[in-house]
Formats: structure tokens, C-alpha cells, sequence
């Protein structure tokens, strides 16, 4: 099935969807096409790349079999740069609070708002650059990432434009939240890459943060829904992929970048994740993990619950080379239950489990 047709196809399920309670997908088994369980392994693969995770404390890196581990100074949650650079260091993005603005409700001030920018830290160093300077602009920041394309080009910013709700009382800039209404979530990108911002560093030239104004000339709308989360965007970033989480409901939605429109919606979806090349996205449900097919417009189930072994499972994430997948779960053990992290060939069989540390994997990252 051609791209363009996978589009229509996709729109059509949407819109059916809405009309009735039939799923905006179908999905295999997992026991077709050698997907499925094949019971755990004990050998652990030796695959290229880091796996780069993140405790109370920050961000470690560490190889699949656990060799090669190293802390960094990396913020716990931060997103690393793909690409490394002297020392093996990289330049992890992290959303922290630059400032506060007074928030105005029923003629009179009722708190404070904390104001987030998005800054690059470098991991060997700790050296921090700003990159936007939104403080009471107007344009607040949930989340950011690299792009995925390989070489960390860009900059993708989950954002809410709170401009129209800022006003002036006693000389100063307030938010005004009396019949303030969330506004649809909008994905901006900064054109900034890891490179440059390594070039900056080691050349002590360090750009101006970017503004409000300059970030919203790269608008792109992404839903009419709130509480969306855990932004993906394809390599090639004409595919996007979010979570909706409305109280324990969740599920992920596929959208145009360039339009904002809504391709398709995976029931019960959570953590989606882009493979290298864009073709498929893996994500989690409760029971299952399971990988969507761009080409084809249907899921397939790669790991099912098990009883007493493995369920409730989360974060699934491609390796660089797309040939393996990682991902969490829970195993009952009678009352208790551990967290665990297992990994699969891309096509759902051989598990093996490794290092439970890995159930806080951010990305898997190149060597």
C-alpha cells in the first residue's frame, strides 16, 4: 500500500471511529509471521549503541549487556543528542523553570505561574546554554526533543500560546486566568542542531535564545485535545505520534505534521516510539507491545500478557539499527511485583531480559 493511500485509508478509520466503537486499527496476534513469545532468554545480544536512562540522581549510559557504564551530568529525564562529541559527551535537552509571572484571577493576584525554557546541558561538563527566552512571552513549554533523523538536526517543542491571557496590572505583566480556556497544544521547531550547539560551545559564540516570535513561524497545530504527552516525531518528521492521557484512559494518536491532522488512533496506546527508518512506531498498552506499520496502516502484536510473568508493560524503544526492541513490565512475583526490562528482535520473538535499570530508558542512542 502506497503512502498516500496509507493516508486515506487512515483518515477513513478515524473518521468510522468516531462514529462507532470499533477500533481505529486491527491487529495481528503476535504468533504470526515470527512474532510473538518465545519464552525468556538468558543470552544477552550484543547490539550497537547506548542505552541512556535516568534515576533520582540524573542520566547514565550503559550498553545493552552492562559494560561500558557511565554517569553524566545529564538531567534526569533530559533527551540526549543521538550524535556524541569529544569525550563521548552529548548535549541533552532539558525544560526547567527561567522565571515566574503573577497569575490574576477575580481582580486580584492568586499566585505565581513558573515560567519554563528549554536548555541544552552538556554531559561531561555540566555546561548549560539557554535556547529560548519565553519568560512572560507568552509561550509556555511542556516538552523537547531532538529530531530523530540521526544527526539530531532540530529541535521538536511541545507549547501552549498563553499570550492572550496576559495583561497589564500595576505596571506589570500578569496572567489573567478568571475565563481563561487551554488552547490546543501546537509543535514548534527550533532550528538548532546538536552540532552547532557543540560548535557554539567550544567557540564560546553562543546565539541569543530564541523568542516567541521566532518560534512560531515554525506553527505547526497539532491537536484540538488537551493533557497530550510524549510527543515522537518520524526521522524524515512528516509523521507525528503523541499520548492522550485523560485520567487512566490513554491512547496514541498519529497526526500530519505539515497539517495537524489525525491519521490514525492505537486504542489503549502509550510511550510511542519512531524506528530509524519511520516505517513502523512501537508503543504499549497494559497487555500488549505492539508495532504499527506507516505502510500498511496496521498494528501487530509483538509481546502479550503473561501470567505471573510479564504485563502492564511501557516505554518500549527502538536500537539504532531498528533490528532490536526494549521495553518494561511488570512480573508478579506472588504479593509483589518487580519492575523489569526485556528485549525483543524487532519482528517480537527471541525475549531476553536485562538490566531492570533499563525500565527508565529515555533513548537508545548511536555509539
Amino acid at each position: 500500500m502506497s503512502f498516500e493511500k496509507w493516508m486515506t485509508w487512515a483518515l477513513v478509520v478515524v473518521l468510522t471511529a468516531a462514529m462507532s466503537t470499533a477500533s481505529a486499527k486491527k491487529r495481528g496476534n503476535g504468533n504470526e509471521g515470527g512474532g510473538g513469545d518465545d519464552g525468556g532468554g538468558t543470552t544477552v545480544p550484543i547490539v550497537p549503541g547506548e542505552i541512556v536512562f535516568s534515576d533520582a540522581v540524573g542520566s547514565i549510559e550503559i550498553k545493552l549487556d552492562g559494560t561500558n557504564e557511565q554517569p553524566n551530568l545529564g538531567p534526569s529525564g533530559a533527551d540526549p543528542s543521538n550524535l556524541s562529541f569529544a569525550g563521548g559527551g552529548r548535549w541533552y535537552l532539558t525544560v526547567k523553570v527561567s522565571g515566574t509571572i503573577p497569575e490574576f484571577n477575580e481582580g486580584e493576584i492568586v499566585g505565581t505561574l513558573q515560567w519554563q525554557d528549554v536548555f541544552a546541558v552538556n554531559s561531561l561538563t555540566g555546561e548549560e546554554i539557554q535556547l529560548t527566552d519565553l519568560s512572560a512571552d507568552g509561550l509556555y513549554v511542556y516538552e523537547a526533543k531532538w529530531s530523530r533523523d540521526g544527526n539530531d538536526s532540530e529541535i521538536y517543542l511541545v507549547t501552549e500560546d498563553v499570550s492572550a491571557a496576559l495583561i497589564l496590572f500595576d505596571g506589570e505583566v500578569v496572567l489573567e486566568t478568571t475565563d481563561y480556556t487551554n488552547v490546543p497544544p501546537v509543535l514548534l521547531t527550533l532550528d538548532v542542531s546538536a552540532l552547532e550547539i557543540d560548535v557554539a560551545s567550544k567557540t564560546m559564540q553562543i546565539p541569543a535564545p530564541a523568542t516567541r516570535l521566532e518560534l512560531l513561524a515554525s506553527n505547526h497545530a497539532v491537536s484540538q485535545v488537551e493533557r497530550v504527552r510524549d510527543f515522537a516525531v518520524s526521522p524524515d518528521g512528516t509523521l507525528g505520534a503523541y499520548e492522550l492521557e485523560d485520567f487512566i484512559i490513554r491512547d496514541v494518536f498519529i497526526f500530519d505534521v505539515a497539517t495537524g491532522a489525525t491519521l490514525a488512533i492505537l486504542d489503549g496506546g502509550r510511550d510511542p516510539s519512531w524506528s530509524p527508518d519511520g516505517s513502523k512506531l512501537v508503543f504499549a498498552t497494559r497487555t500488549t507491545v505492539e508495532v504499527f506499520d506507516t505502510e500498511t496502516g496496521l498494528a501487530t502484536v509483538l509481546q502479550s500478557e503473561i501470567k505471573r510473568e510479564q504485563s502492564n508493560f511501557w516505554n518500549p524503544e527502538f536500537s539504532p539499527d531498528g533490528n532490536y526492541i526494549l521495553y518494561s513490565s511488570q512480573h508478579p512475583q506472588g504479593k509483589d511485583i518487580s519492575f523489569e526490562a526485556q528485549v525483543i528482535n524487532a519482528d517480537g520473538s527471541q525475549r531476553v531480559e536485562v538490566d531492570s535499570r533499563f525500565r527508565g530508558t529515555v533513548r537508545w542512542v548511536a555509539d
